[in-house]
């Protein structure tokens, strides 16, 4: 407790990334995806995962201090979720977010496309998720037809109200594939071609 006075008696939950939409899905039957059945339904597993930390610890009326953390698609989901997760705890409760690696921007491809706005659009669709975005975000964007938005952490920013700590680097390994679709990595010495490199 000397060395690390601050966190030195705090336990750690970790949840796995299971369902492919940030906990955002919501939908009753599953759907047959090459040849598969797939459950879309983050948003019940991750109501599930507090109500059964809850049940266990008292985490939601009885925490103190709670830290709501993901890295990558987790880290959108720490942006997506923080002011969800932030109403389920106590007033007393000293709660803050800390997205790592989360901000999936809507931008272009490297051609200009908007490849990851498209993307994003039918995957709210699949999962039935944008009744699970953030309401104050919906209200704002759903007028003029863009409450899409909500599932990006740049739009949604400016309604999150627990404290935040963000942590990005210029972009997550992910978004040079999902987001600019560079299709090599810069990381990687001769990988990319020197016109990949200049829309880098």
């Amino acid at each position: 407790t000397s060395v690390n006075p601050m966190f030195a008696n705090w336990g750690v939950v970790y949840v796995e990334y299971c369902d492919g939409s940030s906990y955002l899905s919501d939908v009753d039957q599953p759907v047959r995806l090459f040849g598969s059945l797939i459950y879309f339904r983050g948003r019940r597993i991750l109501e599930a995962v507090f109500q059964d930390l809850e049940d266990r610890v008292k985490l939601l009326t009885l925490g103190k201090r709670l830290i709501l953390s993901g890295t990558s698609a987790g880290g959108l989901a720490s942006y997506l979720h923080c002011n969800l997760i932030g109403t389920m705890v106590n007033s007393d409760c000293d709660f803050r977010c800390l997205p790592d690696a989360g901000l999936f921007l809507d931008h272009g491809d490297i051609t200009g496309n908007p490849h990851y706005e498209t993307e994003v659009k039918a995957g709210l669709q699949l999962w039935n998720g944008t009744h699970s975005l953030d309401r104050e975000c919906i209200k704002a964007l759903e007028p003029v037809g863009e409450e899409w938005k909500c599932a990006f952490a740049q739009y949604v920013l400016r309604f999150i109200t627990p404290p935040l700590f963000i942590l990005n680097s210029m972009y997550d390994a992910a978004s040079m594939h999902l987001v600019l679709r560079l299709g090599c990595n810069p990381n990687t010495a001769g990988d990319c071609s020197s016109k990949q490199l200049d829309a880098f």
